[in-house]
């Protein structure tokens, strides 16, 4: 499925090919919890799933990975075709991001400790989509520092507050025996986002690339015209994760761990 996702922007969503691939793999993905409800050692518990704490910080987990993963292919791209920036510079450009989010990573730690991984994801993931809206805005003749590097630092910011309570709730209420099915879980789905993201956002400024070619737009204005679109997508999809971070539990089962572990075993 992720390889009929990847190569749709390329050959194509609606084309034999990718449809093909897409249903096998929507056969197979079913088939595969079919014999995970059945089997008496399953690779992936399905019991997990039922903890709103868990289901919550995946599906959040998925979002941040069509999101902000997703930024970073736009966001270089951008600097690299639009703004004319090397790959190193471009490369450099990110560290405004990366040594934000270090900066903030501590006080979203201790915030998360303090009240609930929902409500800090919630903020980091609001955080994240008014980033990408305001990269969107990027104009054809811009530059770094006017341009990107405030929806950077705000973006790297969002990745502190976002990263982390997804991490922590993934986690939350879960024995140590399946710890490491739930950490593999959590990076299946950002990486399963961020696979999507990266396909759907190709595929938006491919087509959005074509159209205004067919009206006399061409060359770099056309692709800027693109990826501001893709960007504009993207930074949509980060929002949606803020009610979807309603579905996490609000305290990380101190109380109820127990119990959900040993619940967790039966299933």
């Amino acid at each position: 499925m992720i390889s009929a996702v990847s190569q749709a922007p390329e050959v194509g969503w609606a084309v034999p090919q990718t449809e093909a691939l897409l249903s096998a793999g929507a056969v197979l993905l079913a088939a595969f919890f079919a014999i995970e409800t059945r089997v008496e050692a399953p690779l992936l518990p399905l019991a997990l799933l039922r903890l709103p704490t868990v289901a919550g910080s995946n599906a959040v987990g998925f979002l941040l990975g069509t999101s902000f993963l997703t930024f970073v292919f736009l966001g270089t791209l951008y600097m690299q075709q639009v703004l004319g920036l090397s790959p190193i510079a471009a490369g450099a450009a990110w560290t405004a991001a990366s040594c934000t989010s270090l900066a903030f990573g501590g006080l979203s730690q201790r915030i998360v400790t303090a009240t609930s991984p929902k409500a800090v994801m919630t903020f980091g993931m609001t955080l994240i989509g008014v980033a990408i809206l305001w990269a969107a805005r990027a104009p054809l003749h811009g530059s770094f520092w006017s341009d990107l590097a405030g929806p950077f630092v705000l973006g790297g910011i969002g990745t502190a507050f976002a990263f982390i309570p997804v991490s922590i709730g993934a986690l939350s209420g879960i024995g140590e025996h399946h710890a490491g099915v739930a950490s593999g879980m959590l990076n299946t789905s950002q990486n399963l986002g961020s696979a999507i993201g990266v396909a759907v956002a190709s595929s938006v400024a491919a087509s959005q690339l074509h159209l205004v070619g067919h009206h006399g737009v061409a060359g770099i204005a056309a692709l800027a015209g693109g990826l501001r679109l893709a960007l504009l997508v993207c930074g949509l999809s980060a929002l949606v994760a803020a009610p979807t971070a309603l579905l996490v539990d609000r305290s990380g089962p101190r109380r109820k761990g127990r119990r959900d572990a040993s619940w967790c075993r039966r299933g």
